[in-house]
């Protein structure tokens, strides 16, 4: 089963994230150099997603019950 949730954010500072309530999210280390090329951050409990400019983005979230196959695929 997949869960499916489409937000409009705004990607203050060319970027968002979604993190866990339950963590305290830290990326300031995650922003590598190759992390700011692929646009993705990632720390225990929390993603950061760059974005090309500040704006209002639409984002789809995607749970599903087991891992993506090797296509990304859920």
């Amino acid at each position: 089963m997949t869960r499916t949730f489409e937000y409009k954010l705004f990607a203050d500072f060319h970027q968002f994230y979604l993190q866990d309530e339950g963590v305290e999210g830290n990326l300031g280390h995650s922003w590598t150099p190759d992390a700011v090329v692929r646009e993705l951050a990632v720390a225990p409990g929390t993603i950061g997603i760059g974005t090309v400019r500040n704006a209002t983005v639409p984002v789809v979230v995607e749970i599903t019950d087991g891992k993506p196959d090797d296509d990304m695929n859920g």
